[in-house]
């Protein structure tokens, strides 16, 4: 058997001996025994201590109040009063819907004087003719209203056409029907009394639902068509009481003709947007409020049971002017009177209260960033979020 301490390493080895590095070693601090080096504690006094590390923390500082984290702030201005007042809205696009009405009708009101000395058939006629030119020229400005308001002008002229539609074809129905239903009550053209008024403001009622029905069929949601309708009904009975009062007191002021229809049609557009956006301001019951960022004031009514919200107009909230949020940013769903956001993997992603989240029960006063826009959730059914609770 051949001699260990003569045999050839392996090419992959290394034989070291501590001979072999230095003939002659200097003396070290410790002692060496053999091949073995040794150090004493005494050898390691002079070394220097490791550097001393943080201890871990036992609490983390708390989440500040909601609004506290960076966006871009919104102007309070009286532009933002206006863009974020439903009631204001409506009853503007109205009133601008009854002065356009009265533009196209004005040129016919020779005709429509003379109604009592016109055949039945012809009065029925032009009733119906008057009440849809009316029922269309609201319903565009109505259902317009929105769309216009956020800058979305694939909405506003969707809106606006089916407004458009359904307030002409309703109106000159609902005119008819109204003729009938002044002619049942005893109203008469040519002179003033409570029968007469009430008379008129029925049948402007009729015409004032399918106004409404215009102004909500648009989001094609329940409770807005609901809404339409009874505040379109109430409108349109309030401006009839208006019309015929306008016409025989209109001389004291000095308004004849004209004048006097100009005030009663822009009168009906008024009190029919009015009374759809207070009907809508009292029933709403989940909403949110933007408070920082483009169109600062504007308030969306949760009309559906799941919100779709991003910078696409297709879009159940449509928020066109921040580029930093994705076409499909985040739903909220309406479920056993709970409203949950979702956030659909959005690239910059959603935050609540200033926290990124997937996903989130919404209490009421919660401050939704998406992009440079802040929107706050209020509600009138859940209870307020507990102080220093975070969910």
């Amino acid at each position: 058997m051949a001699d260990t301490d003569n045999r050839e390493a392996p090419d992959d080895e290394i034989d070291i001996n501590l001979e072999d590095l230095d003939p002659e070693p200097a003396p070290p601090t410790g002692a060496v025994a053999g091949d073995t080096l040794v150090i004493e504690a005494e050898d390691l006094a002079d070394v220097a201590e490791a550097p001393a590390y943080p201890a871990a923390p036992t609490a983390y500082p708390a989440v500040g109040p909601a609004g506290d984290f960076a966006y871009a702030k919104g102007k309070k201005s009286a532009a933002a009063a206006f863009v974020g007042s439903l009631m204001l809205q409506l009853a503007i696009a109205g009133a601008l819907g009854g002065l356009l009405a009265w533009a196209i009708n004005e040129p016919r009101s020779v005709v429509r004087d003379r109604l009592t000395e016109l055949p039945g058939p012809e009065v029925y006629q032009e009733v119906a003719l008057f009440a849809a030119i009316l029922g269309s020229a609201i319903g565009l400005l109505l259902g317009a209203t929105e769309g216009l308001t956020t800058l979305n002008w694939r909405r506003a002229s969707l809106g606006g056409l089916l407004g458009l539609v359904i307030g002409g074809l309703g109106g000159g129905f609902a005119g008819v029907v109204a003729q009938m239903a002044y002619g049942a009550l005893g109203g008469r053209s040519d002179e003033l009394s409570f029968r007469q008024v009430i008379a008129r403001s029925i049948g402007w009622c009729i015409v004032g639902l399918f106004v409404g029905l215009a102004q909500g069929a648009a989001t094609r949601s329940t409770k807005k068509i609901v809404n339409g309708l009874c505040g379109g009904a109430m409108g349109g009975f309030a401006g009839g009481l208006v019309f015929d009062l306008v016409g025989a007191f209109g001389g004291i002021f000095g308004l004849h003709g004209s004048a006097s229809r100009l005030i009663a049609e822009v009168a009906i557009g008024l009190a029919s947007g009015a009374a759809i956006g207070l009907l809508e301001e009292l029933r709403k019951e989940a909403w949110l409020v933007i408070i920082g960022g483009p169109l600062t004031g504007k308030q969306f009514v949760l009309y559906q049971t799941i919100t779709v919200v991003g910078s696409s107009p297709k879009c159940d909230i449509a928020l066109l002017k921040d580029t930093e949020i994705a076409p499909r940013h985040f739903t909220i769903a309406m479920a056993g009177g709970n409203c949950i956001l979702a956030d659909l993997g959005s690239p910059r992603g959603t935050l609540v209260n200033g926290r990124p989240v997937q996903r989130h029960n919404l209490r009421r006063g919660d401050v939704i960033q998406v992009g440079q826009t802040a929107l706050e959730y209020q509600d009138r059914t859940l209870p307020p979020p507990e102080p220093g609770r975070v969910t």
